[in-house]
This record gives structure tokens, sequence and C-alpha cells, in this order.
């Protein structure tokens, strides 16, 4: 679909795979975290809610999302 931050929509779809650059985040990356508007590559995380959420207006959410997991995304 291209550039996450230029797509509008998501197509219609039962299963959503998604993933962001986890350096900002990680134990051996630098962890400057996922604060929205920090310019960090982590942030595009939030591109993903914010498409998300354009789907959820429409009422038509995928019904499964599957995110990489990354250690440091839910620990201090």
């Amino acid at each position: 679909l291209g550039d996450i931050t230029k797509i509008d929509n998501l197509p219609d779809c039962d299963l959503l795979t998604y993933s962001f650059p986890c350096q900002d985040i990680s134990i051996l990356g630098n962890q400057h975290g996922l604060k929205k508007g920090s310019g960090t590559r982590s942030g595009l995380l939030w591109e993903v809610e914010r498409l998300l959420n354009n789907k959820a207006k429409e009422n038509r959410l995928p019904k499964v999302l599957l995110l990489e997991n990354v250690k440091q995304l839910v620990s201090p």
C-alpha cells in the first residue's frame, strides 16, 4: 500500500498483521519510547492506530490484529 503516513484507509480484511521499527523501545536500542508526536521510528505504531480508528468509524475493523512482540512494549 506504500508509505503508511500517506495511506488514508485500509482495505477491508479479517486479519491485519503489522509491526514497526522497534529500536526506540527495545532493550538493545536507545529506548526513546512510543510517545505520540516524538518523531521516533517506533512512533509509526500511531499511524496504525490512526488507520484502525478510521476503520472503526466505518464499523469495519479486522476481526484479528497481530502485532509483533517486543519485550519492552509492555514492560519498563
